[in-house]
């Protein structure tokens, strides 16, 4: 487990199973559960399986959930989405 104090910050590539955070934890983690407490911050790529972040925490960068079964058609609508869109604007 590793865990960073309230006055404590981590900088650079992190691996741990369980992270639990109260300081400034910043740059490339991997883990398999996070939890972010009130008044700790999470800055970064994150690539998790559980994710807790109190109300008081915060977290700014790129969330990666591992072992995701889902996936968005986001990508398969949008250029269909953009001709609509265009045609509209067209007219």
């Amino acid at each position: 487990m590793s865990k960073s104090g309230k006055s404590g910050e981590v900088i650079g590539e992190i691996y741990a199973e369980n992270i639990i955070v109260s300081g400034l934890l910043d740059g490339k983690i991997e883990c398999e559960n996070i939890h972010i407490l009130d008044g700790g911050k999470v800055v970064g790529e994150l690539k998790y399986n559980d994710i807790k972040i109190e109300k008081d925490a915060k977290f700014e960068g790129k969330l990666i959930q591992k072992q995701v079964t889902s996936k968005s058609k986001y990508f398969l609508v949008q250029p269909k989405l953009a001709k609509v869109l265009n045609y509209l604007n067209l007219k």
